[in-house]
């Protein structure tokens, strides 16, 4: 393959796409930490002007996993503050 030509073959997502509550919630509601801090800390967090919304394991096989953990735990808040 041509370097800079996209694979014909391979899909291509966005954030949004991947992780839609994750992006809402950044545009939205709060923030997000990633990565490790301290041993044993979580190493995926949501947080808001209170404080912390979601805290996920201290260790993912990988980033995606993490955040897709994120992704899906952040549905319930976001239901409750868009009232659905």
């Amino acid at each position: 393959m041509v370097a800079g030509m996209k694979d014909a073959n391979r899909q291509r997502w966005t954030f949004a796409e991947r992780y839609p509550n994750v992006d809402r919630w950044v545009r939205g509601y709060g923030w997000i930490e990633l990565g490790e801090d301290l041993p044993g800390r979580s190493f995926v967090l949501a947080l808001d002007e209170g404080g912390t919304v979601w805290e996920g394991e201290a260790a993912y096989p990988s980033v995606d996993a993490a955040l897709r953990a994120l992704d899906a735990a952040l549905g319930a808040p976001l239901r409750e503050r868009s009232g659905a």
